[in-house]
């Protein structure tokens, strides 16, 4: 069976040359063209027999590549070759530092490196229990002692849960509540090294946050799935944007859920129960202590103070101290609020939103209610004005600005029956048709009998 080869390079000419000569060679080549975060997962999904990195990549350098995947328990058997030009002293502790098995300088030369990959390929196969990482073949490195490989992640055999983080006091919420429910814990707080680590811990759940250095959640995620282990492990997206984009974007790379941070109890243990099937007894003891938590600390008259503080409120200023009582003191639930103050469950929720989102809410108090009879029936106003106006002054004394009807309410609703042909029942009463004309500018005045 043909060795296979990892050549991660984002030279073309350089993949190409090399591609051929490893393909004479009956060697099986396979390409990673977009940096060492694409050749890390490479390395993952492909598990080669030895990889070619050059140093300088793109989003990973090709050192920090190399330390990592010698970090993993998963890769760091792997020989790997360096493809460097060693212009300066700081490149020599680099080459010890990374962990490499060998290097090659640039310009390539073929058959010292097809040399090189004969050998460390025959090592490998002959002691396959040894570490590989600390037999260097070439000469070049007998005045060279690379560190031991030094895991910067513990990890728990018995970690069920995998929350990749780098905020410490997020992990430190999830790692309290996590470990409460009975679950393993475990935090990965360098996203680059989380293909390899998740493959040591085979966690059962993953929670992945969206911003993170280097990369990003949506990312993350999308490489996550393209693992053949992680297909089916549920991953759930922690944010602080909790748009209808970020959610349909999550979706689309696989993610399995998406909650907004901050990291809260209720949250995580509903997923744990969806995922993992949380244990009846530590759902009943969080949510038997929930009224004593959040809604029994408050007596009466506190409650009736808070009360009559909404009051005084209106419109958003009114929503948002809402809101902050329902953060504070019931978990930031609507309907808990509305259970214990009585508040409109849905003003207590657009609160919640417009505090979390940082929007504001825009209160069109003229789009309530009812709408007068002219705004909903323009074609009606036009024929009372037309019947009307010739049958109307302006006042002589030119006290106001009205113009006095000499006809009456009733007498243009009948006219508008006569005239204009309208039904009985589809028009509005004789004093709605008063109301009407006069807010149209006209004043019915009394007739004297």
């Amino acid at each position: 069976m043909a060795k296979k080869i990892l050549l991660i390079e984002d030279d073309k000419s350089i993949c190409s040359m090399l591609q051929e000569i490893l393909t004479e060679q009956k060697y099986d080549v396979v390409l990673a063209t977009e940096g060492g975060d694409e050749g890390i997962l490479m390395a993952v999904t492909e598990s080669p027999d030895l990889i070619l990195i050059a140093t300088t990549l793109s989003v990973i350098d090709g050192w920090q590549t190399i330390q990592i995947l010698k970090a993993s328990t998963v890769t760091q058997h792997i020989p790997i070759i360096a493809l460097m030009a060693l212009t300066t002293d700081a490149e020599w502790d680099k080459v010890s530092e990374s962990g490499c098995n060998d290097y090659e300088l640039k310009p390539i030369d073929l058959n010292s490196v097809l040399a090189k990959i004969k050998t460390l390929l025959r090592s490998t196969t002959i002691s396959t229990s040894s570490n590989p990482s600390n037999s260097l073949e070439s000469p070049l490195f007998q005045n060279y002692q690379p560190i031991s490989n030094k895991t910067s992640q513990t990890v728990s055999s018995k970690s069920m849960v995998v929350y990749i983080d780098d905020n410490p006091a997020d992990s430190q919420a999830m790692a309290s509540i996590v470990q409460d429910a009975g679950y393993g814990y475990d935090n990965i707080a360098e996203p680059l090294k989380a293909l390899p680590l998740l493959l040591d811990i085979k966690p059962k759940l993953i929670f992945l946050d969206l911003v993170m250095p280097w990369t990003n959640g949506y990312e993350m995620c999308a490489q996550i799935r393209r693992v053949s282990a992680f297909k089916q492990i549920p991953i759930i997206i922690v944010t602080n944007n909790d748009g209808i984009i970020d959610r349909v974007r999550a979706k689309i790379v696989g993610a399995s859920g998406f909650f907004s941070k901050p990291v809260k109890q209720k949250q995580v243990l509903r997923v744990l129960k969806k995922h993992l099937g949380i244990s009846n007894q530590i759902e009943y003891r969080y949510y038997r202590d929930y009224p004593l938590r959040y809604g029994l600390m408050l007596d009466a008259k506190v409650i009736e103070t808070i009360k009559d503080a909404a009051q005084k409120l209106t419109g958003h200023k009114k929503r948002a101290f809402m809101a902050k009582v329902a953060e504070d003191y019931y978990a930031g639930s609507a309907r808990k609020t509305e259970t214990y103050l009585g508040w409109n469950r849905q003003a207590v929720q657009l609160g919640l939103h417009e505090h979390r989102s940082g929007l504001r809410c825009v209160d069109n108090y003229r789009a309530r209610g009812l709408k007068n009879t002219e705004e909903t029936e323009p074609t009606l106003a036009d024929d009372i004005r037309v019947l009307v106006d010739g049958q109307a002054q302006a006042d002589p004394q030119l006290r106001t600005t009205f113009t006095y009807a000499r006809i009456s309410a009733q007498a243009v609703r009948d006219a508008l029956i006569d005239e204009k042909g309208y039904c009985d029942e589809a028009l509005p009463t004789r004093q709605t048709i008063g109301a009407m004309m006069n807010r149209m500018g006209y004043r019915l005045k009394k007739r004297k009998r």
